[in-house]
């Protein structure tokens, strides 16, 4: 039976009704141009495409010209098909403005082109370019871009009848400020089964954490709520953005449930949605503080493709495989057989067991092969491998950032005189010289950030010891031993 690991495209479609965009251009926005390097979408692997009839029952951004998004394939529409690499640019997708996301993609992990074993299920949202918040795509979204994007789609479509459309609405909301929402992230009855995902988290489970009845407490402005109404109010599920919390415990907030007489609208209203829901069935999301686009696999053997964004990409239990985009990513290893490619940036591998006698590092080129208990992992293109206990870095960072303040430094190394020191680069022109300080000879230098403070340290290795200088972005160093190691490792 095949495996399916459930995410939504970074980025939404951005189109008008009626336009025209490439699958090219739609995977572009979120993974890069271009973005097939990475592997995960080979030429032996297929992207399955999937129409709905407008006969389903969509509610529409617009209702007076009402349209849903279609698939074409050399100018003809097609309700299902496969489609390898090699016919990508054949195929293109017609915005409708339907709310909500209902075309999706399937990208084929693993298995026998006949009988795939694993496939990534990427839903997305189609967002006009009149909503598109101007920072998205352009890195981490803030809680102020949730909040204006819910203006601006009040502001441009206005009050639209609607009565069953409001996690649709909220994810479309989302993805117009460049924060696609995670797949499953609906269920209003058991807040366990919505997961993190993009760049949300949730930070708050009612049946985990309590059940707080007066949760208007509990958020912020940017959070998204899934929630539960009670006997009383309706029985049923409801989603909501909010705006802004007031002194009164009444929350501004934006959704379907705005009334003009008896019947409900889109728009902005105040409320006090706390004392007519479930406590126990309420979910908060809200955007991570940690800038990093999560990805997770299962305990399948996964295929976790990096993004434009800097990425946190976490594997299952099984063998997996994953590769970096342009950020600074962070990997995170569960355990089995895997492999990690970071790409650009400067990235990190966490790994899961204590740095020991009996973790093995080998390398051949810029490949690295890293063992010990639980894991067994072939690591490129990634800068340090944290540990439990400490961290290791694998190569020499060129473009390390030994003051602390965001840009690359160089530094320099004089082995006859065994002096450390270095560039600290001004973005306007020139450099600061700093001393780091003195090594004895026959060691080795290799940088990296070793004690998790945001600025660059060095590793010392001579074949049988190794050391580290922690430095002093002013100048100079803390020494610390790290231990030793037998002939032969390196």
């Amino acid at each position: 039976m095949a495996s399916y690991a459930y995410w939504s495209l970074p980025m939404p479609v951005v189109a008008a009704r009626g336009a025209n965009i490439s699958l090219n251009s739609i995977l572009s926005l979120g993974f890069g141009s271009p973005p097939w390097t990475t592997g995960w979408l080979e030429a032996d692997s297929s992207a399955t495409i999937y129409n709905y009839a407008p006969s389903l029952p969509f509610s529409y951004w617009d209702p007076n010209a009402a349209a849903v998004g279609e698939w074409f394939v050399s100018n003809g529409a097609t309700a299902f098909d496969s489609w390898t690499y090699a016919n990508f640019a054949n195929v293109s997708f017609t915005a409708g403005n339907a709310m909500g996301e209902y075309q999706h993609l399937d990208v084929t992990l693993s298995g026998p082109s006949n009988n795939p074993t694993g496939y990534i299920y990427y839903s997305f949202a189609t967002v006009d370019p009149h909503v598109l918040s101007p920072t998205a795509g352009l890195g981490e979204p803030t809680a102020a871009d949730i909040v204006a994007s819910a203006y601006r789609f009040n502001a441009y479509y206005g009050n639209i009848p609607n009565t069953n459309d409001c996690h649709h609405i909220a994810e479309d909301v989302a993805a117009a400020a460049g924060a696609t929402f995670p797949y499953r992230s609906a269920n209003d009855t058991n807040p366990s089964a919505n997961v993190d995902g993009g760049f949300w988290r949730v930070v708050y489970r009612g049946n985990v954490n309590g059940g707080v009845s007066n949760w208007h407490t509990l958020v912020q402005p940017g959070d998204i709520v899934r929630m539960h109404w009670d006997a009383a109010h309706g029985d049923g599920p409801h989603t909501t953005t909010i705006l802004a919390v007031n002194p009164d415990g009444s929350m501004i907030v934006y959704d379907n449930g705005y009334y003009i007489g008896n019947s409900s609208y889109t728009g902005v209203h105040t409320v006090t949605y706390d004392q007519r829901t479930v406590a126990a069935d309420i979910t908060i999301y809200r955007l991570t503080s940690d800038g990093l686009y999560l990805s997770q696999g299962d305990d399948a053997g996964d295929a976790i493709p990096g993004t434009l964004f800097s990425d946190k990409l976490i594997t299952g239990i099984g063998n997996d495989t994953s590769n970096g985009g342009r950020g600074n990513d962070v990997f995170q290893d569960a355990g089995g057989t895997n492999n990690f490619d970071g790409g650009g940036g400067r990235d990190k591998l966490i790994v899961n067991a204590n740095f020991s006698a009996t973790t093995t590092f080998t390398h051949s080129g810029t490949t690295w092969s890293i063992g010990g208990t639980g894991f067994s992992d072939t690591v490129r293109n990634i800068e340090v491998v944290q540990f439990n206990d400490r961290s290791v870095a694998l190569q020499e960072d060129a473009h390390a950032d030994f003051s602390g303040d965001g840009t690359s430094d160089i530094a320099f190394f004089n082995s006859a005189a065994g002096a450390v020191s270095f560039y600290e680069i001004n973005p306007l022109g020139g450099y600061t010289w700093h001393n780091i300080g003195g090594v004895s000879t026959g060691y080795t230098p290799l940088a990296g950030d070793l004690n998790g403070d945001g600025i660059d340290d060095i590793l010392w290795f001579n074949g049988t010891s190794v050391s580290a200088y922690l430095t002093n972005p002013a100048g100079g160093y803390a020494w610390r031993s790290i231990g030793s190691v037998s002939a032969g490792y390196t």
